[in-house]
């Protein structure tokens, strides 16, 4: 999760929809077959796949890359994937996976950009998306699309762009992404803005099926980009500099390691051939002679170099204590790979997290710490009584609304990170407390819309914690995720490179 400097102040949180709520309050249950509801994996990029680091020191002869229209475009940063994401992406586009899951990317970065990170991530395996969206479908004015604004990711757009009827009416093939092209993308809030068609180019596939709350998961490191639907975002920790740093470190150990290991092997074998030459040739020992030629002086200079070498490196081995250094990676993309492996058995992907289907065999932090016990009508938990709702109409639900440029402005300095943590919990002074009626403080919705709908919010003094958070949670879905990856024999390899 992370919290950035801005250069406009974030709006107020927005709303959940009535009908949307009332989705999410249903019973969690499970089907038979997952090919009968398909699901629907929207996949944030910075801070949730990978790492971009700042700009380097630039080439002499740097050439800047240009847009399809000639225009200059800022410099691409360098990318780091997330650990273990090549077995991510072979999880996500296994034939076996691909046969329930529709994959996409949302990213609130410029096309040239999002176009970047997908190559570095997915490579050719982005023609199997059903779209690649950047920051030109996210609804913004011309001048917030040049600024760090707080943007929002509304799943009703994807909702309703992505539906089969917008696939039939689209020209294209039936195996073409009809989301990734001017007919049927999200249009630009502004003309004067720039755009990219790149991003726009039709994909490998097209969903078969309407997606909705019952069907969406959005993994994304930003808890207020999902506000809109709460109940339908797996929050993760932001893969951050920090996080790199640890890996490559660790990466680093198990180099030194290896390297010390086939040292030691090399010692062994050059002390061998040693002894075998001087048992043939004793009056070979002893430093060199005068009579010796210049060749097999060099010789025995280089023996002495190369053998010092191979000491230096096994030296490192008594570091170790002779044992294999302990390395630890980021496993967080393999618990979501065990996250992956549970959703697609679920009937409903919003009430599943909101009933606390994240914290898997443990309870969620509702009823072990909350800050705010939520109560409904009568006096029953919001959970014991859960309305009925039409699915049909929350198909098609339209209360939210996307773009957050026009939603007042409150006056103040952009928050740290903790004061963020603080008001996604409700403890931050002059801002709305937000029950935590789920699996973590980030599916959260404000109490005003809870209290419009006629439920008793009271507030409790616990912290709560993310579910990645949790030790025991995180290692319980990395497990689940190491075993979806040997079902489908896909090493689990971390993949660090430098």
């Amino acid at each position: 999760m992370r919290e950035r400097s801005r250069s406009v102040t974030p709006p107020p949180p927005g709303t959940p929809s009535a009908t949307y709520i009332a989705l999410a309050e249903q019973a969690p249950s499970l089907i038979e077959d997952p090919t009968q509801l398909r699901k629907l994996l929207v996949l944030d990029l910075n801070g949730t796949l990978l790492h971009r680091s700042p700009n380097g020191p630039r080439a002499r002869h740097y050439e800047r890359p240009r847009d399809a229209r000639g225009h200059l475009l800022p410099r691409l940063r360098p990318v780091h994937p997330r650990p273990y994401m090549s077995a991510f992406r072979s999880f996500l586009f296994a034939p076996q996976t691909r046969a329930w899951l529709d994959v996409m990317v949302w990213s609130s970065a410029q096309p040239h950009s999002v176009n970047d990170m997908v190559e570095r991530c997915f490579g050719e395996d982005r023609e199997k998306m059903i779209a690649v969206w950047a920051r030109d479908t996210l609804g913004l004015t011309n001048e917030h699309y040049f600024q760090k604004v707080q943007t929002v990711k509304d799943l009703e757009k994807p909702w309703s762009v992505l539906s089969p009827r917008t696939a039939a009416d689209a020209p294209s093939s039936p195996h073409s992404s009809t989301a990734s092209t001017p007919h049927s993308s999200p249009e630009p809030s502004s003309s004067s803005r720039p755009s990219d068609d790149s991003i726009r180019q039709p994909l490998g596939t097209t969903s078969g099926q309407a997606h909705s709350a019952l069907t969406t998961l959005l993994l994304d490191d930003s808890p207020r980009k999902a506000e809109l639907q709460p109940f339908n975002h797996v929050c993760i920790g932001e893969y951050t500099g920090e996080q790199r740093a640890k890996d490559v470190e660790s990466l680093q150990k198990e180099q030194d390691w290896i390297a010390a290991i086939e040292a030691r092997r090399e010692l062994e074998q050059f002390a061998a051939g040693s002894d075998t030459t001087d048992a043939h040739a004793p009056s070979s020992r002893g430093p060199p002679s005068p009579n010796d030629s210049p060749d097999d002086a060099d010789v025995s200079k280089k023996r002495k170099r190369k053998e010092k070498k191979l000491q230096k490196r096994v030296s490192l081995l008594e570091q170790f204590g002779d044992a294999e250094p302990e390395v630890s990676y980021d496993e967080t993309l393999l618990a979501v790979i065990g996250v992956l492996d549970e959703i697609k058995r679920q009937a409903n992907v919003a009430a599943w997290i909101r009933s606390g289907g994240l914290w898997g065999t443990h309870d969620p932090p509702a009823s072990r710490s909350p800050n705010l016990s939520v109560v409904g009508k009568g006096g029953q938990s919001v959970e014991e009584d859960a309305p009925e709702v039409d699915e049909e109409a929350a198909l098609h639900s339209t209360d939210s609304d996307l773009s957050v440029e026009n939603s007042p402005h409150p006056n103040g300095n952009p928050r740290k990170r903790e004061k963020k943590r603080q008001r996604m919990r409700g403890l931050s002074a002059g801002t709305e407390a937000a029950a935590v009626v789920g699996n973590d403080e980030d599916t959260a919705v404000p109490v005003s819309s809870l209290e419009e709908q006629g439920t008793v919010v009271k507030q409790a003094d616990d912290e709560q914690k993310m579910w990645f958070e949790d030790p025991e949670v995180l290692s319980y879905w990395v497990a689940r995720g190491r075993r979806a990856l040997e079902e489908l024999g896909i090493p689990a390899e971390h993949g660090i490179d430098r």
